[in-house]
């Protein structure tokens, strides 16, 4: 149990939002049981990773000149609308690892935490054809991985699918080819490029850590 319940930090941004309630709830609910299943565990870890984003209090390499570019850009993006679309490329990483690194186990794994998230979004976004957006989402995000796109390739699109959840807008349907570019302003994307670096540097690391060690308990 420690493996997982020692991953979990109290945030100082608590924005309500309906997924870091759930990831709060289920941290105490980790601490207070033993028997929960692994499965269960790992999902609760990567939504804790998920609902970090933004988050100051994190050890991140933001530099210091740029902090308050960065938390007053997270100001307008923590909502869930924000964290469905972290999720996806968070997703996308995962099923990308398990696939160099332990590709008996990728199927089970990625089905689960696909169908996990999708429940989770659906409550917290109150959308229907959630499952749809997340299934476009991944077929774009494939397509670019068999181009052999790179991290700057990925985080172009993402910022964009980010930049248009400002202030929980909703996600929608979004084309990575027929897109039409979204500014919001240089300050407000400079910290918002600084804070998805930080955060994927220093937590997509940790999924990956707690991945091989829920492969390596679980056989």
């Amino acid at each position: 149990m420690g493996m997982f319940s020692k991953l979990f930090g109290g945030s100082s941004r608590d924005k309500h939002s309906y997924v870091r309630i759930w990831s709060k709830n289920k941290e105490r609910e980790i601490d207070q049981s033993n028997d929960l299943p692994m499965e269960e565990l790992l999902f609760a870890t990567s939504m804790w990773i998920l609902s970090t984003f933004g988050d100051e209090n994190s050890k991140d390499i933001v530099p210091k000149e740029m902090k308050g570019f960065v938390l007053d850009a997270s100001q307008h993006y923590s909502g869930d609308a924000t964290l469905f679309e972290l999720g996806c490329y968070l997703y996308l990483q995962l099923d990308l690892w398990l696939f160099m690194n332990r590709p008996k186990r990728r199927e089970v794994i990625v089905t689960d935490f696909a169908d996990k998230f999708i429940e989770l979004f659906t409550h917290a976004l109150n959308i229907k054809d959630i499952a749809a957006l997340f299934d476009e989402r991944l077929c774009q995000y494939s397509k670019l991985s068999r181009e052999g796109a790179n991290t700057e390739n990925y985080h172009y699109h993402l910022l964009q699918l980010i930049i248009r959840t400002r202030d929980n807008q909703l996600p929608a349907s979004y084309d990575f080819e027929k897109h039409s570019l979204t500014i919001r302003g240089f300050t407000e994307e400079t910290g918002l490029k600084f804070a998805l670096v930080s955060w994927e540097k220093s937590k997509i690391p940790v999924l990956f850590d707690t991945v091989e060690k829920y492969c390596d308990l679980t056989g």
